[in-house]
């Protein structure tokens, strides 16, 4: 245990920058570079600081795994969300494809419809006419010459 906390395995686990920590760091660096000289702090002070610090440490943990865990909530939220919105962007899309198509196809129909209707009056007006001019010639042979 006296090697834990006095010997380099402890090290790792504090944060070599200025943080939240640092007043742990500079305890146990300076409990770390005196080992046989004599503090004002006894071992069961020192294994009081580390105690509080470690506390700390795993309070802080603590917190962190907390904001990681909601924020990976939220992340898979928003990609759910994100994943809906695509299916609906997508079925939109479809929805306005097949208007697209049944325009297209029903513009296509009306002009044939129309073309099949233009060939039918034409039809039409060509019978009329061959009936009006046998109706004159029919009414010519029938009507006396004129003198003139």
């Amino acid at each position: 245990m006296d090697n834990v906390w006095k010997g380099y395995y402890f090290h790792q686990y504090i944060p070599h920058d200025k943080g939240p920590f640092d007043f742990c760091r500079t305890s146990w660096l300076r409990l770390r570079h005196s080992p046989g000289e004599t503090t004002h702090e006894s071992p069961h002070h020192s294994h009081i600081i580390f105690s509080s610090c470690f506390s700390k440490h795993k309070t802080s943990l603590s917190k962190l795994k907390n904001v990681t865990n909601e924020r990976e909530t939220r992340i898979k939220e928003l990609e759910e969300k994100l994943a809906h919105e695509a299916k609906e962007q997508s079925k939109q899309l479809e929805v306005i494809q097949e208007e697209g198509r049944i325009t297209t196809e029903l513009t296509s129909l009306g002009a044939q419809c129309r073309g099949e209707r233009h060939e039918q009056v034409i039809t039409r007006q060509r019978e009329a006419l061959t009936e009006l001019r046998i109706r004159i010639k029919d009414l010519e042979q029938l009507k006396p010459p004129s003198k003139c």
